[in-house]
């Protein structure tokens, strides 16, 4: 019996120190900022779970993942085309008021609305708003920056 209690740690400290490997699931603590402040951040909170490889976080994130172990941490500064991708002038629409229904009452430049482009759930920025017309941005908020991502694996497990 005593044999058996000197394997199990062994055995535990192993399943601990696991590197992350593509497909794994990840919990990670991670800090964003772009233009030198900080736009979200979990270090104080509970970690999050991501799974590697399915574009959970960004394509830089992703990456960096892959060979980090439980404890270690990372920054990296992104540029677009690894962090929300360029910022595409095609995105941006302009749309009549009355074409977005009850939306369209009272809309003013920087909100945000939700709606369906396409057939799919999207999100946009309205840019500005007169003479009966919104322009509407579709790019993701922090398309075309450079962002700032510090990244803390907490804990990895095979999905």
């Amino acid at each position: 019996m005593r044999r058996a209690a000197a394997v199990l740690p062994l055995i535990l400290l192993a399943a601990c120190s696991r590197r992350v490997r593509p497909g794994d699931a990840v919990e990670i603590r991670y800090e964003l900022s772009a233009g030198g402040k900080v736009l979200e951040s979990n270090f104080s909170g509970a970690p999050v779970e991501v799974y590697q490889g399915t574009g959970d976080v960004p394509p830089g994130v992703d990456a960096a993942l892959v060979g980090m172990k439980p404890g270690e941490a990372k920054s990296l500064v992104l540029p677009p085309a690894e962090a929300f991708g360029p910022y595409d002038p095609a995105q941006v629409s302009t749309v009549t008021l009355a074409s977005l229904g009850d939306a369209g009452r009272g809309l003013k430049a920087g909100r945000k609305i939700l709606g369906l482009r396409d057939g799919r759930a999207v999100t946009a920025r309205v840019l500005s708003v007169s003479r009966g017309k919104a322009v509407l941005d579709f790019n993701k908020p922090l398309a075309g920056e450079t962002v700032g991502y510090r990244v803390q694996v907490v804990s990895t497990r095979r999905r």
